[in-house]
């Protein structure tokens, strides 16, 4: 009966499961489990968009009336619109905390994220891993396959950095440009490090298809873990970014830790 309300956007007034000729009352759970007898479903739709279904069942046969229906259709209606203004507020408060191109987190967000996460471990006496992270030589890709691929590039990166640590307790950010951070809770220097290697790897590996070209890149990251490498988030933050240039002065395409 749901799907059929889902399917058609209509409501479904079933006065007598037992004996409405549309539906197999046998292979409904409410009249096998529960003796319903009549139902009244309505979809939740704005327009053509349906978000789902609402029922009211009676043990009694002609439970509901056509009056019945029409209100709970009502009750619908209002509860579609309510449903569709909070998806927009949530896709707003999106907007202003995540990243259009990668849908990571913002650098504003990010820090507020981070500062609380340290106020945290500060009571639990737990460690937190910080990375950063930047596309090597990414104005020389964009210089010569285009903005386009570019962009692909940093969609890349967000795949990669959610592969490795986005089931974890983490959170991700692009900080600005094509330098991105991250921060671990509850890790270990080993632990920071082996994350790091692990992103280090699976970039390279990683290929970026366009027109019948092939592009690969590579990262450098710097790491740093609190508190044994600082206290402050803005401080830890720095630190991790002068070991990323460090890895980039050595080479690129590595991990520097303190």
């Amino acid at each position: 009966m749901d799907k059929w309300v889902l399917r058609h956007n209509l409501s479904l007034l079933v006065e007598d499961m037992a004996e409405d000729f549309r539906f197999d009352c046998t292979k409904v759970a409410a009249f096998r489990e529960r003796n319903i007898r009549s139902v009244m479903v309505s979809p939740l739709s704005v327009g053509e968009k349906v978000k789902g279904t609402m029922k009211v069942e009676s043990k009694a046969p002609s439970g509901f009336s056509l009056d019945d229906s029409r209100i709970l259709r009502s009750i619908c209606d209002l509860g579609a619109v309510v449903l569709e203004r909070a998806d927009l507020f949530q896709k707003a408060q999106d907007l202003a905390i995540r990243d259009s191109l990668t849908s990571l987190f913002l650098r504003e967000h990010f820090l507020v994220r981070l500062k609380e996460e340290i106020g945290q471990a500060y009571l639990t006496g737990t460690r937190i891993g910080i990375l950063m992270l930047d596309i090597d030589d990414f104005k020389s890709i964009n210089d010569t396959y285009g903005h386009v691929v570019g962009d692909l590039v940093l969609k890349k990166l967000a795949i990669v950095l959610n592969e490795v640590v986005g089931d974890t307790n983490s959170s991700i950010c692009r900080f600005g440009g094509e330098e991105f951070t991250l921060f671990i809770v509850d890790c270990t220097r080993d632990g920071l490090y082996e994350v790091g290697k692990r992103i280090r790897k699976k970039v390279y590996k990683s290929i970026v298809s366009f027109r019948r070209k092939h592009i690969s890149f590579t990262v450098s990251l710097g790491g740093v873990l609190f508190p044994e490498d600082g206290n402050d988030p803005t401080g830890l933050i720095d630190r991790a970014d002068q070991l990323l240039y460090k890895a980039k002065r050595e080479g690129k395409n590595r991990l520097c830790l303190p």
